[in-house]
């Protein structure tokens, strides 16, 4: 997985490689690639690999930090897919496996989950991607014909 980097006229400034970057025996596993992508107001870019049950963010510096444990407990991984921050620097991150968003703090923390399996408005049928709006409305596409959901979300 790469990323090219370019000022906000298509000027070309960098180009990123991931996989080299990435632990030997995470690169031996088959099927590593980057589905969920998203840059955050302070630039950082973040990928999800669901093989890897791990999100990656390649801060400014340069710097390449990863967060994420399998599981099906609450802030564990399924099969991570979409990825957004909202105003705050939160995270929501799209499980399809477990039919949830996921929300951590910007240190990667847990805070919370929302959605669940079902035919309810408030439910979710293996969600896929995830953007965010200025106004922190989470908007979540679905299978299954479910289209579009979209969340207001309030915290304290």
């Amino acid at each position: 997985s790469s990323v090219i980097v370019t000022d906000s006229n298509g000027q070309f400034r960098s180009h990123v490689e991931f996989l080299p970057m990435l632990e030997e025996d995470e690169k031996k596993k088959d099927g590593v690639e980057a589905i969920g992508f998203t840059v955050d107001k302070e630039g950082s870019i973040f990928l999800t690999m669901p093989v890897l049950f791990t999100v990656y963010k390649f801060s400014r510096d340069g710097k390449l930090t990863s967060f994420g444990r399998p599981g099906s407990a609450p802030g564990r991984f399924g099969i991570v897919a979409g990825i957004a921050s909202d105003s705050r620097g939160n995270l929501f991150l799209a499980d399809k496996l477990k039919s949830v968003i996921m929300v951590f703090d910007k240190d990667f923390n847990f805070l919370t989950e929302f959605g669940r399996r079902g035919s309810r408005p408030a439910n979710l049928f293996v969600p896929d991607d995830i953007a965010i709006d200025r106004r922190d409305r989470v908007y979540v596409s679905q299978a299954r014909r479910r289209g579009v959901s979209v969340f207001g979300i309030a915290f304290p």
